[in-house]
């Protein structure tokens, strides 16, 4: 009878035990879950910030080329309201 109480109360101990672990298994998740969010999110943000800045050097980039070959060709580059002679 008492090596039956002992099962019993290990088993009881292992269930507890489990339990907890389980618990706590379940809380490191549900962090690890929002870490990854807002790693995602700083990721997805910072991934927007340097296309943006990107397509700004691209944009001034193709405005001096372009400006270039204006010159180039004769064409003039200041609107024509300035370039009379008043």
């Amino acid at each position: 009878m008492n090596n039956y109480c002992n099962q019993r109360d290990i088993f009881s101990l292992c269930l507890q035990t489990h339990t907890k672990i389980t618990g706590i298994l379940n809380d490191l998740l549900s962090m690890c879950a929002f870490w990854k969010f807002l790693f995602c999110s700083v990721v997805l943000l910072n991934t927007f910030l340097v296309i943006i800045l990107i397509l700004k050097i691209v944009r001034r980039e193709i405005g001096v080329v372009v400006a270039r070959l204006r010159n180039k060709s004769g064409i003039s580059t200041t609107p024509q309201f300035l370039d009379r002679n008043i």
